[in-house]
């Protein structure tokens, strides 16, 4: 290795110096040759710094190359050889774009397994491929081989990868093992590649098979055979890379090469800018069409035949081999009975024998005419030639021909082809006639009738296929006649078609009559029943169709099973719907419709709720709407479910149908049950219903109720706390007070609790059928808020509170006002009672409010039940004073020459209140109110008349006289005078009981201490 030294400078003096020092360094003893050692004496004779600092650079330098030589040495047993790069190829162009997994092929070529080697790739810039991308700077990867059997060959690929972005140019890469083994020759490989700013190639896919390939085509040995005078399009496949804006021309075509690689024939066509504008993409390219001048077996070169742009060749062009051949080959295969190809038996008439014509050959042949002719048994030509003409054979194809035969008896039968087809004649002519001798006789006619449809049942709206066949000997032309009911011309082919409702409802038979060639004569029959196909529907969630021998409709129905019934189904299982579909007929309600099947298609999403899973919908029968006895379906009745939407139901007849299948739970909450207490013991259970009320399954509440002491304190249990259904029906046996609505929310106890009884209630949802769900109940009177169980039972109150207000007092007022006069013209409504009273003290069972009541009747034991309170409700402060005003304009308000009675009754906190009064209590009030009206217009009374003169001018006798003639006074004079007789009579008895009284009282004061006297003693004496 050279190195140039070139510049040494310093002030005045310059020294250019060209030193050729080959670096002779050993590492090991750092010895160092003559031309080095002469280089640092020069340094330090001149004393020049700058010299030994350049000389030891040079030094380093020499070293540094050394090192980077690879310095590898034989540790490896084994021949493990790199034979051949695979990606990149060598000497071969890329765009600068791509990055590249770097892989190649190793191959073991000793006689032992070859253990796992360390494989390396390097890549560096320039033509290195002799020194291996000593000291270049590189890009490296590496890979450990797998083991390798001997003889092994594998494709090792890296993991890692190696991109020279926007650097074209020219590259090597070095694939290398890390040790050499026994054989280091081939222990690494170094080759160049090249990548290119715009890149621009075209690559064949060679495993694709680009022959023409028809059915049209001979074949021989699984080649396609071509015909020479022809032409077969192709086309290529491949990969077109190119670039924007790049300008990319190609010559595409193909030659066909003799064994001497001579061309027999080519074509060429020029391509213009292939694919996309960027990056690689598929394409498929039509080429010039294929043909040879000559037959034979050629080699067909194909692809870029040349291009000025495409830089990689080595894609460019595949070949395949192709087969020309012009050799033809017609035949007469077999002849035979048209009606069976293994019978000897030729029968009477037409199409009665078949001939099959083959092509072996490798030419299609076209437009060819086979002729028939019948000889007798001596050869003498009897009739023909008759003609089958225009055949055309593929390659490998065939052709059948048939001919009449209106001949009896032993016959000779010649069939022939031409043996020469324009220029090309037949290679095997022997094959292209047949001659057999047959017997031709008359074969039976054994006619047939069938339908289009084998059941025999139509509809109205079908259409009705009546087909008749024959013994396949039959002697033909045949005539056919169909008859409806025997008579009735229908029709005078094989097969005859006609709407069913050209019949009418109903069952009718066809016969058929056949004549063949000969006159003879025979007859089939068939049998057929039309029903009417009916349109069946019934709101948004059913349809289908019926088929009845009467004009009918569906009579449909859905409806929710009857609630608080149950079906006795399966457990699990709850009824849904009710559905009813009769067939009814239209035209006389009271008929049958004659009904032969009906088939329906449900749409569940308008008939349950989408959350009931469709998978398990089950259908019944039911006797009728009202029944619960459900019956499993018929045999000739099926019930499909097809997925979340869609059911169906076929049936021989309609009825009142059951849907069944398993509700979701019913998540619903009674909530919070409260009681509140109302007036005479009763009570007012409410809770707060929340969740799915609305779905159509839930039946609503049931209230249940337990009654007992106060000292009992037993409620019923939390719902948390008992999980047994069958515990639960215990505890709620007997108990059940009211069935309630979903929407529901308080229910009034109609029995009233009587004071010192208490009640605890259940709530519990129910499905439609009545089913308690126990898990989403909700009890009152318990509750477990701090972790210990809390019972506060409800007990009952009748009593009313006997508490009375103090100093009730009532006076009246006219209030002389002219207002007052002006809203009714009537002074008697201008009066007001005002009423005064102290409320009294508070007590703990006592008054909370008052009631005012006002009656006209002195009450006495009067129940004010019955009444209406002109004030309710009225709350009070304790001993404070209350008032009241009640106005005579109001409605029903006091009037004069009136007596009223006012009561306050007491109301306690529950609503009792004391009802039942009597006059004497302090809360009420008696004002009788006064006419008052004259105290204000004493000035409208008019003077009195002057007094009559008395008789006889007594004054007494006068007042007598007046006295006489008032009704008043006469009834008191008589009144008097029957008291004057009683007392006339009685005061002597009187005064004789008061002597005996006196005489008894005087004695027991004598006999009894201290003066003590027993009542009923003096109980006689008063009787």
């Amino acid at each position: 290795m050279y190195w140039w030294l070139i510049v040494i400078k310093r002030r005045k003096w310059t020294l250019i110096a060209e030193l050729y020092l080959r670096v002779g360094c050993n590492p090991n003893i750092m010895r160092c040759n003559r031309d080095t050692l002469h280089s640092y004496r020069l340094a330090v004779k001149r004393g020049k710094k700058k010299a030994i600092f350049f000389t030891l650079t040079m030094l380093i330098s020499s070293l540094a190359g050394l090192a980077s030589v690879p310095i590898v040495s034989a540790s490896k047993p084994g021949d493990l050889a790199i034979q051949t790069g695979v990606v990149p190829l060598a000497e071969t162009n890329y765009s600068q774009w791509d990055a590249f997994y770097p892989q190649i092929v190793v191959q073991n070529l000793d006689d032992s397994s070859a253990l796992a080697r360390t494989l390396i790739w390097d890549t560096c810039a320039g033509d290195h491929s002799v020194s291996f991308c000593a000291g270049q700077q590189k890009k490296t990867g590496t890979i450990t081989t797998p083991l390798l059997l001997p003889n092994q060959v594998k494709a090792i690929a890296f993991e890692s990868f190696f991109e020279y972005y926007e650097n074209p140019g020219q590259y090597t890469i070095v694939f290398r093992f890390s040790l050499e083994d026994t054989n280091p020759s081939n222990d690494k490989l170094a080759y160049t590649f090249t990548l290119v700013d715009e890149f621009k190639d075209i690559e064949l896919f060679e495993e694709v098979d680009i022959r023409p390939a028809d059915n049209d085509y001979a074949r021989y040995e699984g080649e396609w055979i071509y015909n020479t005078g022809k032409t077969y399009p192709f086309s290529i496949e491949g990969i077109v890379t190119s670039c924007v804006g790049c300008q990319f021309e190609a010559d595409i075509g193909w030659q066909l090469l003799d064994d001497n690689s001579t061309i027999i024939a080519s074509d060429i066509k020029t391509i213009t800018n292939p694919g996309g504008e960027w990056g690689p993409q598929l394409f498929n390219i039509s080429m010039p069409e294929l043909f040879s001048p000559q037959t034979g077996e050629f080699t067909l070169r194909y692809g870029v035949i040349s291009s000025p742009d495409d830089q990689n060749d080595y894609n460019d062009l595949t070949t395949t081999q192709v087969i020309f051949d012009n050799t033809m080959d017609m035949a007469i295969e077999q002849m035979y009975p048209a009606y069976q190809p293994s019978s000897s038996s030729y029968f009477y008439g037409e199409d009665a024998v078949e001939v099959i014509v083959s092509n072996s050959g490798n030419v299609s042949i076209s437009n060819i005419t086979l002729a028939l002719e019948i000889f007798n048994v001596f050869d003498d030509f009897e009739s023909g030639p008759y003609n089958c003409e225009n055949i055309s054979i593929a390659p490998g194809g065939s052709h059948s021909c048939k001919f009449d035969l209106f001949v009896l008896g032993s016959k000779k039968i010649k069939v022939s082809l031409p043996t020469s087809f324009g220029a090309i004649v037949d290679a095997k002519p022997a094959n292209n006639s047949l001659i057999e001798v047959v017997d031709i006789t008359t074969g039976s006619i054994s006619p047939a009738a069938f339908q289009g449809d084998s059941s025999g049942l139509y509809d109205t709206s079908d259409e009705i296929m009546l087909v008749s066949t024959v013994a396949s000997t039959a002697a033909k032309p045949l005539n056919y006649t169909w008859f409806l009911a025997g008579f009735i011309s229908f029709g005078n082919t094989s097969i005859t078609t006609f709407n069913a409702s050209d019949l009418g409802m109903g069952d009718h038979m066809f016969m058929v009559r056949v004549e063949d060639a000969l006159g003879n004569i025979a007859n089939a029959y068939t049998y057929l029943t039309i029903y009417n196909r009916t349109h069946l529907e019934a709101g948004d969630w059913v349809v289908g169709e019926a088929i009845t021998r009467a004009n009918a409709e569906l009579n449909g129905a859905i409806n929710m099973p009857i609630s608080g019934v149950s079906y006795n189904l399966p457990a699990g299982d709850s009824a849904l719907s009710i559905l009813t579909l009769e067939v009814v007929n239209t035209d006389d309600p009271t008929g049958d419709p004659l009904m032969d099947w009906m088939g329906l298609d449900f749409n569940l999403t308008n008939m349950i709720p989408s959350t009931i899973n469709r998978t398990q919908l089950q259908l019944f029968r039911l006797p009728s709407t009202i029944s619960t006895q459900w019956q499993p379906l018929e045999e000739e009745a099926v019930w499909s479910v097809y997925d979340e939407v869609n059911a169906s139901l076929e049936s021989s007849r309609g009825g009142i149908f059951l849907l069944v299948g398993v509700l979701p739970e019913i998540v619903v909450s009674p909530g919070n049950v409260a009681i509140d207490l109302q007036p005479g013991g009763f009570l007012k259970v409410h809770w707060q219903p929340t969740g799915e009320l609305d779905n159509p399954y839930f039946g609503g509440w049931q209230v249940f109720r337990d009654t007992m002491p106060v000292e009992a304190n037993l409620p019923f249990p939390m719902i948390s706390e008992v999980s047994s259904i069958s515990l639960w029906n215990q505890i709620v046996a007997n108990r059940l007070v009211a069935n309630m609505t979903a929407y529901d929310n308080e229910w009034h106890d109609p029995i009233s609790v009587n004071t010192g009884d208490c009640v605890s209630y259940l709530i519990f949802p129910i499905d439609r059928q009545g089913t308690l769900d126990f898990s989403r109940g909700a009890v009152s009177g318990i509750s477990n808020e701090s972790g210990i169980l809390d019972s506060h039972l409800t007990c009952g109150d009748k009593i009313a509170p006997d508490t009375e207000v103090l100093n009730f007092r009532g006076t009246d007022t006219f209030t002389n006002d002219s207002e007052c006069w002006s809203w009714y013209l009537d002074w008697n409504r201008c009066y007001v009672v005002n009423l005064t009273w102290t409320w009294p003290a508070y007590e703990i069972d006592g008054a909370r409010t008052y009631n005012l009541y006002r009656l006209q009747l002195k009450p006495e034991n009067v129940n004010l039940a019955l009444l209406e309170p002109i004030l309710d409700n009225i709350s009070f402060n304790e001993s404070s004073a209350g008032s009241f005003e009640d106005y005579g304009w109001l409605h029903d308000g006091p009037l004069p020459y009136h007596t009223y009675y006012y009561i306050l009754a007491p109301v306690d906190e529950v609503g009792n209140g004391l009802m039942v009064h009597s006059m004497g209590e302090g809360s009420i009030a008696k004002v009788y109110v006064e006419d008052q009206y004259w105290l204000y217009r004493d000035y409208l009374i008019p003077e009195p008349p002057p007094p009559e003169e008395p008789p006889g001018g007594i004054e007494y006798l006068g007042t007598v006289n007046e006295y006489l003639e008032d009704e008043t006074f006469q009834i008191a004079g008589i009144v008097f005078i029957i008291f004057l007789i009683i007392n006339m009579i009685g005061l002597p008895i009187l005064r004789r009981k008061s002597k005996r009284f006196k005489w008894r009282l005087a004695k027991k004061r004598k006999n009894m201490p201290s003066g003590e006297f027993d009542d009923d003693e003096f109980a006689e004496f008063f009787q």
